[in-house]
C-alpha cells in the first residue's frame, strides 16, 4: 500500500504543479468554459492528492512505521503555510474561509508532521461538507487545568453529523452516506487520523455537531505535546 500511494504522490504533484500554474499566470488567456473546467480538474486534483496523503499516513500507522518525533513547531507559520493552500478550494464553492490566529502564539514542542495532517484534514472536511455560508480556523493559547495549551478550532455551517453517528464517523473506512450515488466522495479515512494523530500528540478531541446546523472540531494540545 505504501509503495502504491507513492507511486501515485509524484504525478499528482506534478500535475497539481502545473495546473496551479496554468490556473495562476494563463487565466487571463481563457474563456469562462475553460476556466470552469480548469477549476474542476484542480478541485479533483486536490481531493485526490488529499486522499493519497491519507492512505500513506493510514499504511504507515498500520504498519508501525509513524512514530511522532518532538521538534519545535511555529503554529502561526504552519497556519499561515496552508492558508493558500484551501483559500482555493474555498473559492471554488463560493464559501467563506476565515483563519483567526491569535497574536504572538507560542511556539510548542509538537510533530510538525503530524500537526499539518490534523490542521489538513479538518479544513479539508469542513470545506468538503460545507456548500454555503463559511469555514472558520482559529488558533489560540489558553490556560487549562494550570497549564498552557494551544487550541485549533475548525466550524463550518454544512451539512453536520447526527450526534448518535459521530463515534461511528471516527472508524476508517467508514463513510456516513450509505448512497452508491453519494456527492461527498473519499475513502472515510481523514477523523480516524486525526483521532490518532491528536492521540499520539498528548491531546484532547471534541465535537459538536447538528445535521444541517454545522460542525465544531476542537483540538487541543500541550505546549510540550507527548512525543
Amino acid at each position: 500500500m505504501s509503495n502504491l500511494c507513492h507511486e501515485l504522490r509524484t504525478p499528482l504533484l506534478v500535475l497539481d504543479g502545473y495546473l496551479d500554474i496554468l490556473a495562476e499566470d494563463y487565466a487571463a488567456e481563457f474563456s469562462a468554459e475553460p476556466l470552469r473546467i480548469l477549476e474542476r480538474l484542480r478541485l479533483n486534483a486536490s481531493e485526490l492528492t488529499q486522499t493519497v496523503e491519507n492512505l500513506l499516513e493510514y499504511a504507515a500507522a498500520m504498519s508501525g512505521t509513524l512514530d511522532a518525533v518532538a521538534e519545535a513547531v511555529e503554529v502561526a507559520d504552519l497556519a499561515a503555510e496552508l492558508e493558500p493552500v484551501f483559500a482555493a478550494a474555498a473559492r471554488r464553492k463560493k464559501i467563506s474561509l476565515r483563519w483567526l490566529t491569535e497574536p504572538n502564539l507560542n511556539c510548542i514542542r509538537s510533530d510538525r508532521r503530524l500537526l499539518r495532517s490534523i490542521i489538513s484534514n479538518l479544513v479539508y472536511n469542513a470545506i468538503k461538507f460545507t456548500d454555503q455560508g463559511e469555514v472558520t480556523i482559529r488558533l489560540r493559547q489558553l490556560g487549562v487545568r494550570n497549564r498552557c495549551v494551544v487550541e485549533l478550532e475548525v466550524a463550518d455551517t454544512g451539512i453536520g453529523i447526527d450526534e448518535q453517528r459521530l463515534e461511528e464517523a471516527f472508524r476508517p473506512f467508514v463513510q456516513l452516506s450509505e448512497s452508491n450515488t453519494r456527492r461527498h466522495r473519499g475513502l472515510g479515512l481523514g477523523l480516524a487520523l486525526i483521532k490518532r494523530d491528536v492521540a499520539l500528540l498528548g491531546g484532547a478531541l471534541e465535537v459538536r455537531s447538528k445535521p444541517a446546523s454545522g460542525t465544531c472540531f476542537k483540538v487541543r494540545l500541550p505546549q510540550g505535546a507527548r512525543v
